[in-house]
């Protein structure tokens, strides 16, 4: 398990030194310039002979971390996951909402790692805020239902599998299905 983790954090820190981050550089005339890939001895946007002092902005996550790329956050959660390392998992995972907090399936995924703790309290408040960020994705709602079940909320979990299914969920349709449940 642990060269695996070591190579997918080798991937990450390949591809973010791939990609790189782009810094706008101005001219000397304080006009707009050009993007370059390499930062340059002044912030964005700043002209010469300007004080940045009041409006220095945050300095960008240094090249070559997986700081700086919230999916590697999120793929490592996935690789603990698929490992059974899920504390670990929960933790990548909330270091990937922290960057990206409207990430609406790393709240999901989030919500599974709790779900296989057994906190099925923070399970549902997870998969709820994945629900709140996109209500279109059938998966959060079956997710929800699978983690009420296990809960022992049959009633709570009947209501998300229906609204699942009324998404075209087809595990949500079958466990309704088998439950005498039909939708139209």
């Amino acid at each position: 398990m642990r060269t695996m983790m070591l190579r997918l954090f080798a991937v990450c820190l390949f591809f973010n030194g791939m990609m790189g981050f782009a810094y706008a550089a101005s001219d000397d005339r304080g006009g707009m310039g050009t993007v370059s890939s390499a930062p340059t001895a002044r912030p964005a946007g700043a002209a010469a002979g300007v004080s940045q002092k009041a409006s220095a902005a945050p300095a960008a996550p240094k090249m070559g971390t997986p700081q700086a790329v919230p999916g590697c956050w999120y793929d490592r959660g996935g690789l603990q996951s698929a490992y059974g390392a899920y504390e670990a998992a929960v933790r990548s995972y909330r270091q990937a909402i922290t960057m990206a907090p409207h990430d609406a399936d790393a709240h999901f995924q989030l919500g599974v790692a709790h779900g296989e703790l057994h906190a099925f309290e923070a399970a549902v408040r997870a998969m709820t805020r994945a629900i709140d960020l996109d209500a279109d994705e059938s998966a959060y709602y079956y997710g929800r239902g699978r983690i009420y079940l296990l809960m022992g909320a049959e009633d709570l979990a009947t209501r998300d599998f229906m609204e699942a299914g009324f998404r075209g969920h087809r595990d949500a349709r079958a466990y309704l299905q088998d439950a005498g449940l039909f939708l139209e």
